[in-house]
């Protein structure tokens, strides 16, 4: 059986989808963390260190992706 290396295309594809996705995520995460009267989800005084550690996996997984990306260009 021979192991034939992933296209590298594809990859750069995934890596940016993946990229603009957690853009969005942040965004929304984002929103729910300041609150406000216009947002549809608020998280409550005592889940502001869940909110604070979900921006930061969602930063560091936008960092790994963009990284990917830039090894590929």
């Amino acid at each position: 059986m021979i192991c034939e290396k992933p296209d590298s295309n594809m990859r750069l594809i995934y890596s940016a989808l993946g990229l603009s996705l957690f853009a969005l995520i942040m965004l929304f995460d984002t929103s729910m963390v300041i609150g406000g009267n216009s947002f549809m989800f608020v998280l409550g005084p005592e889940c502001y260190i869940l909110g604070a550690i979900q921006l930061y996996l969602e930063a560091m997984n936008m960092f790994v992706l963009a990284l990917v990306i830039l090894g590929e260009a």
